[in-house]
C-alpha cells in the first residue's frame, strides 16, 4: 500500500553484529597463510614440516578449524519453528561448496602457469585437500551437534557444584563428547597404530 505524510517511516532493519575478535582471528590466520605460501620455499623453517615437528604453516589449518567451530556455535541454533533436519539441509549446501571449491583450487586441476590451464586428471586429483577436510569436519561436528541429544538437566531451587563450576554443560552433553572423543581416538589409532602399504605415494 502507498504510504501517507502520517504514516510513520519503517523501522531500519537490523544490522547482524559481527564477531570483531573472531574476525581478527580469520584475518590473521589468512595473512599466515598468504606468507607460508608465497614464503615457504625460501624459508623451510615456517613452511610444512615433512613429519615430526611443527612450523608455522603447520597452525593455519588449526585456526581455520577453530574459527569455524566458533562461528557454527554462534549461528547454527535450532530456533523456534525449525527442525533439527531443515537446519541441517539448510548448512549441507555450504559444506558441498566448500569441497567443491577445495577441489578446484586444491585439488591439481589448475596447473600454474604461465599460463595458467587447467588439467582435469582424475588419476592425480587431490580430494582431501585442506578445504575439504574442513567441510568433512563441518559435516561431523553438524551432524553430532544436531543428531545426538543431550541430557536433561533437573531445575532445582539451590544451584549444585556442578553448576556454580559450569561443569553441568559437560554433563548435559556427555553423549556428545563420547562420540567426539571416539573420533579423536580413531584418528590417533590411524596415524601411529596403522602402518600402511609402502606401495601406497607418500609412504614410502
Amino acid at each position: 500500500l502507498p504510504t501517507t505524510a502520517e504514516d510513520p517511516p519503517p523501522p531500519p532493519k537490523a544490522v547482524p553484529k559481527r564477531l570483531i575478535g573472531l574476525d581478527v582471528v580469520r584475518g590473521l590466520t589468512m595473512a599466515v597463510m598468504l606468507i607460508v605460501d608465497m614464503c615457504g620455499d625460501a624459508y623451510p623453517s615456517i613452511n610444512h614440516s615433512p613429519w615430526n615437528g611443527v612450523h608455522l604453516a603447520d597452525y593455519v589449518m588449526p585456526f581455520f578449524l577453530f574459527i569455524s567451530g566458533v562461528s557454527m556455535a554462534i549461528s547454527v541454533r535450532v530456533r523456534p519453528g525449525v527442525t533439527r533436519m531443515k537446519l541441517f539441509l539448510g548448512v549441507l549446501p555450504r559444506i558441498v561448496k566448500l569441497f567443491m571449491v577445495g577441489i578446484i583450487v586444491q585439488g591439481g586441476w589448475i596447473e600454474q602457469g604461465p599460463p595458467s590451464q587447467l588439467n582435469l586428471d582424475l588419476t592425480s586429483i587431490r580430494f582431501m585437500g585442506i578445504l575439504q577436510r574442513i567441510a568433512m569436519a563441518f559435516l561431523v561436528v553438524i551432524t553430532i551437534e544436531l543428531c545426538v541429544p543431550d541430557f536433561q538437566t533437573r531445575q532445582t531451587t539451590v544451584p549444585t557444584l556442578a553448576q556454580k563450576l559450569g561443569l553441568d554443560i559437560i554433563r548435559d552433553t556427555a553423549l556428545k563428547w563420547t562420540v567426539a572423543t571416539t573420533f579423536l581416538a580413531l584418528g590417533v589409532t590411524l596415524t601411529y597404530a596403522v602402518t600402511p602399504p609402502s606401495s601406497w605415494p607418500g609412504c614410502q
